[in-house]
């Protein structure tokens, strides 16, 4: 402690100095934090020494420790002395309330409750303006509720002046204070009403964009029926540290049997296809000691609680695992009972079959004893129909031992006759022509067996097609010989009928109403009898009488293709071209869906294997998708048509004309209503751009069709499109200087596409600086690969400066646009090099103009300052200047010049046409239906006018593509799932709202721009027990809110540690005469000044200055 003046001065000097028992008192506290801050070692003789002082003075020791603690309010940096204070005002209150419960202390004795009295003193602070003094408050507060022993019986006004204070700083706008305040209300939830705690945490859980507090939260909220789903929800976080604790919190928590088959199929799936190592491994270990072991590690029981048949390929995986870890743990019920054999068995032996034949283990004591008794259990089960089972001994026959000749033999006559069954077309095709070529390694053999059991097939429904169309034709003349005599039978009764309308009414005039009444009765039945006659005329057959022949038809085309699949390379197509016209050509027309798409998907195998059949066909596959109305089969087109352009490529198919119309129609599918067809155009696009495998123009418009869907957000849903093109734009332009020359000469293109795009469509809610901002990064030269930077100078290439060129061309035609003001904020962003020296020029000269059109001040200065940074870069050192010819200089100037007002008039021109090409496109769509569209674009003689928006400016596609807006908070962006993009700026996030008056000063403080924190020495020697360089006391910057950064994480480098001044008796005199807690939250300085007086501030309601102002 610092010494007094008065210690050297004279003895009289030393006798005017007295200690009252306020200032003995707090002599004695301080004396145990100076302790205490040093070593968590003497905590318990501190607490224990305090304690004493407690009993004895109650009031008066309350009133000094509360005042002591004031300046570790105030320490914003993560100091260890300040921690170890922390802790023990913690243990200290913990152990006040276990002396209160064991009413041993004379506190307890006169009522009073320390922990309650300390708590309710210090969360006044709570809402206080400054960061560092709501954060000390929460940590306080949160460690001696966590600390102190929990009774049954809890103050009511306690706990909702704790909730009143706290549940507000769930939304601070500072992640740490968000923390602490979790950890204060997390022993406060009510699962047994409206909880407003537990609402808040899972709206934390779900939207905050810190990942320790989403981490926090996800460890304390109580899990419940109604907080289940959203904890299991974030084993998808974007964050690996939070989907760790999703886990622990999971495993730890819940029984598997108290989730449904499909939460628990979910999760476990996620955990198995985790991308981080560490995580994936803690849900392995936490999957085997938490859930498999309270199956008591019984691999069929745990199966059954799982449904294998539907969720077989997850079954797999887990059956893996369990595998994999076989030598740690020992597996029960892994023997195979072959009588009584259940599909969990059966799919637990297949895994295990395979599983040692990877690793090249002996399978003999898996397999049974001969082949006959295999053949024999596959037809037993084959008799009762269990497809699953039967589809797993197929799978394992493959690794039989087919030495055994009449083995052999029996189980290729098996499997042939299964092949040539048809009740269930699909059924174990691929398993079947998978375990004939482990029988048949003579590829003559296999092809012959396959081709003549296609053969079978083709000839059976070619017979019955030819006999149902003489049965057709003979039941349809049956058939009208009934309706004619239907017909002449209804005649006779409507004439009875009238004849008996005609006697009951003479009847009813005789007033004989007992015989009317029969007559009417009479009429009644003759009515009934008509409908019964209506109703057989207009019969049609629900049941379509061809289902024998679409079977036959469907188990040919299905061994076709997995025949192509699995057969041995090379591929003689000569052997089975047949099949083209006499199978595939058949049943492309047919009017079953299932059926045309199956043969679709049979065509495009045939076309891979040959370029002369790819030409032959290409245009029937262009032909049905221009017609086709089926989602399943536009997809099995789109798939054919691709795959065929990545084998053969579109320069070997076609001319540049005839792709560039193939294109323009396979490209109008992004705009699909189907969210399949539009993730498969994009993949098969990213896939033929990143082979070269379709012509350079074709690829240009392409690719803008493909940002513009990656940024829509009508796509916002479809996970695996966004994947497929965050990953691909990267891996194509990087790969080559011409890929980055081709995003580049789009980048006009693609933003005049939003700007001018009609309001209501999805295009015009993109947002234009991120995505321009992402095709800057896409075409920074600097991001080449190590081999095309060796092969290239990127000075050379010249891409951002031509961007920035047509920049600076839009800006000079629409000045005051809102655009205009985005794409001047980008020229910071551009790659420019000095060694284009033209370019620089060209560029400085349309900035100036522009600048002189612009009004906004601004942008005028931002304008400005980069022109001056051009300038800057162009200046040559003096021995260039002095050789530098000034003719040279003034004609290139002219050139500028006139290029510029050139190049502008062609621009403007081309802007014209292009915002009249959309004009006129959405007033054609918006009248014209989707099929018709379709239509008049397969008619269309002159394909190259048609120009292929993204999403179709037309009400049919406005309908498809919209999205129901819902209202959300902008305090909070929803923070990513892992399976959706990656780009985090699609959608600009909101600051956080504050919730008091001095958080918005703070806020408005903060966003002046260029304004700097600025701190002074303080006055005195003392040290200053605040850093203007810490996270609290420096202004809130973007890491400070960034999901990646810990909260108490260090930014700045080590400074030597500082010990906390505790005041003593002679430094605190004048705040110790009263002690009445502030109502209003303390304000701490950026420049400090002597710890007494800022005390005293703090204690007597002084007001203070904010966090930024200067001294």
């Amino acid at each position: 402690m610092p010494t007094s003046k008065n210690a050297t001065t004279s003895e009289p000097s030393k006798k005017k100095k007295k200690v009252s028992n306020h200032d003995a008192v707090a002599e004695a506290i301080a004396k145990q934090f100076n302790k205490a801050q040093k070593s968590k070692a003497s905590h318990e003789k501190c607490i224990a020494l305090l304690l004493e002082i407690m009993n004895e003075k109650y009031e008066l020791f309350l009133e000094k420790f509360f005042e002591i603690i004031h300046p570790v309010l105030i320490i914003s940096k993560n100091e260890k002395s300040a921690e170890n204070i922390v802790q023990l005002i913690a243990k200290f209150c913990a152990a006040a309330k276990a002396q209160e419960l064991s009413s041993e202390s004379n506190a307890a004795k006169q009522g009073y409750d320390f922990t309650v009295d300390f708590v309710d003193n210090l969360i006044v602070y709570a809402n206080a303006s400054n960061k560092t003094v709501r954060y000390r408050v929460a940590q306080i507060t949160s460690q001696i509720i966590e600390k102190s022993p929990m009774t049954e019986e809890i103050d009511e006004d306690f706990v909702n002046s704790i909730k009143e204070k706290f549940v507000p700083r769930l939304r601070d706008k500072l992640p740490a204070v968000r923390l602490m305040a979790v950890c204060v209300l997390s022993k406060f939830q009510d699962p047994h009403s409206q909880c407003t705690i537990m609402s808040e945490f899972l709206r934390m859980m779900s939207s905050d964009p810190n990942k320790d507090v989403r981490k926090e939260t996800v460890r304390r909220i109580f899990l419940l029926k109604q907080t289940l789903r959203a904890v299991l929800d974030k084993v998808k976080d974007v964050k690996e540290d939070v989907r760790s604790a999703a886990y622990e919190k999971i495993f730890s928590t819940v029984k598997m049997k108290n989730f449904t088959i499909q939460q628990r199929v979910e999760m476990i799936n996620y955990g198995l296809e985790e991308r981080d190592p560490n995580v994936k491994e803690q849900f392995e270990r936490l999957f085997i000691e938490k859930w498999f072991s309270d199956f008591k590690f019984d691999i069929n029981k745990f199966l059954t609680i799982l449904d294998v048949i539907e969720y077989e390929p997850i079954c797999e995986k887990i059956i893996r695992l369990i595998l994999d870890r076989s030598d740690k743990i020992s597996i029960v019920g892994d023997k195979v009972d072959f009588q009584s054999l259940t599909p969990e068995q059966a799919l637990f032996w297949r895994c295990k079959c395979q599983y040692l034949a990877s690793k090249k283990k002996d399978l003999d004591d898996l397999l049974p004893s001969s082949i006959t008794d295999f053949v024999r259990l596959i037809i037993e089960h084959v008799k009762q129909d269990d497809e699953f089972i039967v589809r797993q001994l197929l799978i394992i026959s493959k690794y039989l031992d087919y030495s055994d000749e009449v083995g052999r033999s029996n189980v290729h006559s098996l499997l042939s006759e299964m092949l040539s069954s048809f009740h269930n077309p699909e059924a174990h095709v691929k398993e079947i022509i998978e375990s004939l070529k482990c029988i048949l390694p003579n590829p003559e053999d296999f092809q012959s067996t396959i081709l003549n059991r296609i053969d079978l097939l083709r000839n059976a429904a070619l017979t019955v097609s030819k006999n149902r169309t003489i049965q057709g034709e003979h039941l349809e003349l049956q058939k009208k010989e009934r309706i004619q005599q239907l017909n002449l039978t209804k005649e006779e009764i409507l004439k009875k009928i009238q004849q008996l309308n005609v006697e009951k009414t003479f009847l009813a005039q005789k007033e004989e109403y007992l015989a009317a009444k029969q007559k009417l009765d009479q009429i009644m039945e003759l009515h009934h009898k008509l409908k019964e006659i209506e109703a057989e005329i207009t019969k049609r057959d629900e049941v379509r009488d061809d289902m024998e022949e679409i079977c036959l038809w469907l188990r040919a085309l299905q061994t076709t293709y997995e025949f192509i699949l699995q057969a041995y390379l090379p591929v003689d197509i000569s052997q089975f071209i047949y099949l083209l016209d006499d199978l595939i050509l058949i049943t492309l027309n047919h009017d079953y869906d299932y059926l045309r798409a199956l043969s679709i998907k049979t065509l495009g195998q045939f076309c891979s294997l040959n370029i002369d059949d790819a030409k032959q066909h290409i245009g029937t596959l262009v032909n049905i998708l221009s017609q086709e109305t089926n989602d399943d089969c536009i997809n099995e087109v789109l798939q054919a048509l691709f795959d065929i352009f990545r084998i053969h490529s579109a320069q070997a198919l076609l001319t540049q004309q005839e792709s560039k119309k193939i294109m323009l129609k396979m490209k109008d599918k992004c705009s699909s209503s189907s969210r399949q067809v539009r993730t498969t155009c994009c993949e098969g696009f990213a896939r033929l751009l990143q082979t070269n495998t379709i012509y350079e123009q074709d690829s240009a418009e392409i690719l803008s069709d493909l940002i513009l869907l990656l940024f829509n957000e009508a796509t916002e849903k479809d996970h695996r499109l966004r994947q497929c093109l965050t990953i691909f734009f990267p891996a194509y332009t990087y790969k080559s200087a011409n890929n980055m020359k081709t995003m580049a000469s789009v980048f006009m293109n693609t933003l005049r596409r939003v700007i001018h795009a009609d309001k209501k469509s999805t295009l015009s809610k993109i947002n234009i600086q991120t995505l321009s901002q992402y095709m800057l990064e896409l075409t920074n030269p600097e991001k080449l690969s190590d081999k095309q930077k060796a092969e290239i100078k990127v000075d050379t290439l010249c891409l951002h400066e031509n961007i920035g060129i047509a920049l600076a061309f839009e800006i000079s035609l629409k000045p005051s646009s809102k655009e205009s003001q985005i794409f001047c904020k980008l020229f910071s962003s551009l790659s420019i090099y000095n060694t284009n020296k033209y370019h620089i020029k060209k560029l400085i000269a349309l900035l100036e103009m522009a600048r002189e059109k612009i009004s906004n001040k601004i942008t005028q200065r931002s304008l400005e300052k980069y022109i001056e940074t051009l300038k800057q870069n162009l200046k040559k050192p003096k021995e260039e200047q002095d050789h530098e010819d000034d003719d040279e200089t003034a004609n290139m100037e002219q050139k500028i010049e006139a290029e510029i007002e050139l190049e502008r008039s062609q621009i403007e021109m081309e802007l014209e046409v292009f915002v009249d090409a959309l004009d006129e496109k959405h007033i054609e769509h918006s009248k014209t239906p989707d099929t018709v569209k379709r239509q008049e674009r397969a008619k269309n003689p002159n394909q190259s006018e048609i120009r292929v928006n993204l999403i179709e400016l037309g009400e049919e596609r406005t309908k498809l593509f919209s999205t129901p807006t819902q209202t959300k908070s902008n305090r909070y962006p929803t923070p990513p799932t892992i399976n959706e993009s990656p780009i985090q700026l699609a959608k600009a996030t909101s600051p956080f709202t504050p919730l008091t008056p001095q958080d918005e000063e703070e806020i408005d403080i903060r966003a002046t721009p260029n304004r700097k924190s600025i701190s002074k020495q303080p006055s005195s020697g003392r040290k200053s027990i605040t850093q203007t360089n810490d996270m609290y006391d420096s202004e809130d910057t973007i890491e400070e809110l960034s999901d990646g950064d810990s909260i108490l994480e260090e930014k700045v480098t080590e400074q030597p540690k500082k010990k906390i001044s505790f005041a003593s008796p002679e430094a605190t005199t004048s705040s110790s005469s009263s002690f009445k807690p502030s109502t209003q939250p303390p304000i701490r300085k950026s420049s400090t000044k002597q710890l007494a007086y800022e005390i005293s501030n703090l204690l007597n309601n002084a007001p203070l200055s904010s966090d930024d102002d200067e001294d």
